[in-house]
């Protein structure tokens, strides 16, 4: 079971990765991004959405990119992104 202080919006989610709400929000209609609705809101996990965007980075061949690794370094540590 998820611990409910461990969830995020996908608004705070799309900040933590740099990405626009709405790609988070298709990428969890599609089933791309671990994501849960409750109440009209959609709902994820810094994991799930860390994950999510290390595949999109990767199937882009971004895994080498220093920016994206210093995001993806931070989001892990649980800091904000910069």
């Amino acid at each position: 079971m998820i611990d409910p202080e461990q969830l995020l919006s996908l608004a705070d989610a799309a900040e933590l990765v740099g990405r626009a709400p709405v790609t988070l929000r298709q990428a969890a209609i599609t089933g791309r991004l671990e994501a849960t609705k409750v109440g009209g809101r959609w709902l994820t996990t810094r994991a799930a959405v860390t994950d999510w965007s290390s595949r999109i980075a990767a199937s882009r061949g971004w895994s080498n990119a220093p920016e994206y690794r210093r995001r993806l370094a931070a989001s892990r540590a649980g800091a904000p992104p910069i």
